[in-house]
């Protein structure tokens, strides 16, 4: 009898060890399941974090990285012929190649790619990882506690994550983590045929696939598809029928209601939970407000764009923007175009005309709009009525990546610059970057500060890392150089969203960001008296 139930137990063992070699790469993951997403606290402590050495390139000046928390810097520096990552004035090892240095969310990671005799690998936090061929960038979970990169070695791909590898593949890119980071998705190619890997589980073979998203509450995914001239979304539960093309698929907040637009017999449209709205010559990717109520989209008829939302017609423009919503849901915003002149639109009604402006920023509580207008060359932010001086220029116009741009329906890539400014519920401040000629400054209620050389650092999402330094002069924004690292591919489209500029403190009497001064990199606090 003893040695029956020995028997089963060692049968039973081995066929776990034999399952779980298989799909320990899943479950790495899946241990403790949490829907909780914690946001990392900002420090609000002024710091001298780094000085730059006397010999640091001017033109690599602004090529340094804040971590999300404002404790670190990090940037690069080179040394015979060898470049090294310094975080906070401690030098890295000295390598032959070193890519842009990536911090996880919770700022309590740093990686980035080296190399060394022909050899890639990844940096953890100064550990290295197996050699490779070849590497691609880091990305993170949005907790940080996961961290995923693709590598080739010889002929084949592998993904990554905190130290597990695939499957080989003919290619492998776009690691995905669900919300609550406890599930992992990529897309790969094999024999020409591209598929989407979950769960380590792969999907139906297409000849391409794109923009996989988790829903909010990580139970389900979806992605677009192409098999010859026809498209899909694809879901956990099955496909579409199939398209001309589609966009994006994008769940509500809820993740109760959930919409993509489609493109059939030159007609377009959005399809919210299976129904399809009116048919329009044109459609840009839906966006729900954080309450859920509400579901905008650009349409197109003839040559004019306008918005729908919740099923009504908007003003008529030349262009729109993407656009904004309260944290309530309850106001929206977004700007237009006709001909040479820009409105603002805050829910429904058209400000005056302006040569330029803004996307449109509220308050926490929603009771207060921001934005950026020019006026005779000159920027100004008007908020509840009042206008204050924003000098030569102002951040937070979008920044259109003319290089992507799509070929049918959409215009390309705006990064919309997040906390370029903020505004308090309690004190009724309005904070902002702005700009004349090549200083920055921090402008409060039309009160400006010390003027900075620099303010803010990489732009970065999905492990695209976009430096953008700009200048203002005679009431032009001039982007002084454009640097694309990252990601091999971009989805097209897709709204990028840029790290924080200003931090507010929960109290509403501080604010928080990173500046250059000459070469010492500060983490910045100033009152909000």
């Amino acid at each position: 009898m003893k040695n029956n139930l020995r028997n089963i137990f060692l049968f039973g063992l081995l066929i776990l060890i034999a399952i779980g070699t298989g799909v320990y790469f899943y479950y790495l993951v899946m241990k403790e399941p949490s829907f909780e997403l914690k946001t990392q606290a900002v420090s609000f402590n002024e710091t001298l974090l780094a000085t730059l050495p006397a010999d640091f390139e001017d033109e690599h000046l602004n090529n340094h990285v804040f971590s999300p928390d404002g404790k670190k810097v990090a940037y690069i520096i080179t040394r015979n012929n060898l470049v090294s990552v310094v975080v906070n004035d401690s030098v890295g090892i000295f390598y032959e190649e070193v890519g842009p240095p990536h911090f996880s969310p919770d700022g309590k990671t740093l990686a980035y790619k080296a190399k060394r005799k022909s050899n890639w690998f990844m940096v953890i936090n100064g550990d290295t990882s197996d050699y490779y061929d070849e590497i691609d960038y880091p990305c993170f979970s949005n907790d940080g506690k996961m961290i995923g990169f693709c590598a080739r070695k010889k002929d084949k791909w592998y993904a990554l994550v905190n130290g597990m590898q695939s499957k080989p593949y003919d290619k492998v890119e776009h690691i995905t983590f669900s919300t609550d980071g406890t599930r992992i998705a990529f897309r790969v190619q094999r024999n020409n045929q591209w598929c989407m890997v979950v769960d380590s589980i792969e999907g139906e073979y297409f000849d391409n696939v794109r923009d996989f998203a988790y829903s909010p509450d990580s139970k389900h995914f979806s992605y677009a598809a192409r098999k010859g001239d026809s498209w899909y979304i694809v879901t956990d539960t099955g496909k579409t029928p199939s398209y001309d093309a589609v966009g994006k698929p994008l769940y509500s907040h809820n993740g109760k209601r959930f919409a993509y637009g489609a493109r059939k017999n030159n007609q377009s449209f959005i399809v919210i939970n299976g129904i399809e709205s009116d048919k329009y010559d044109g459609v840009r990717d839906p966006v729900f407000s954080p309450d859920n109520r509400t579901i905008a989209f650009p349409a197109r008829l003839g040559n004019y764009w306008f918005y729908v939302i919740n099923g009504k017609h908007g003003e008529l423009f030349d262009e729109v923007s993407t656009i904004s919503f309260s944290n309530d849901g309850s106001r929206y915003g977004y700007w237009g175009k006709r001909s040479n002149v820009m409105f603002v639109i805050i829910d429904g009604v058209l400000s005056e005309p302006y040569a330029d402006v803004s996307t449109p920023y509220f308050s926490p509580d929603g009771n207060t709009v921001a934005y950026g207008v020019k006026e005779d060359d000159r920027w100004y932010i008007i908020s509840e009525g009042k206008k204050y001086s924003a000098l030569n220029g102002i951040l937070p116009r979008e920044i259109l990546l003319e290089h992507f741009r799509l070929k049918v329906d959409q215009t390309g890539i705006y990064i919309r610059r997040e906390n370029v400014v903020a505004l308090t519920s309690n004190t009724k401040k309005v904070v902002y970057v702005c700009l004349q000629d090549r200083n920055y400054y921090i402008g409060i209620n039309g009160f400006t500060s010390e003027p900075y050389d620099y303010i803010g650092g990489a732009v970065s999402a999905k492990g695209l890392g976009i430096s953008l330094p700009i200048e203002a002069k005679d009431g032009m924004l001039l982007l002084s150089s454009l640097s694309i690292m990252g990601i091999s591919t971009v989805s097209m489209g897709e709204i990028y969203n840029g790290t924080p500029y200003i931090h507010i403190s929960p109290d509403g009497k501080k604010i928080a960001f990173g500046a250059r001064k000459g070469r010492e990199l500060w983490w910045k606090v100033l009152p909000l008296n």
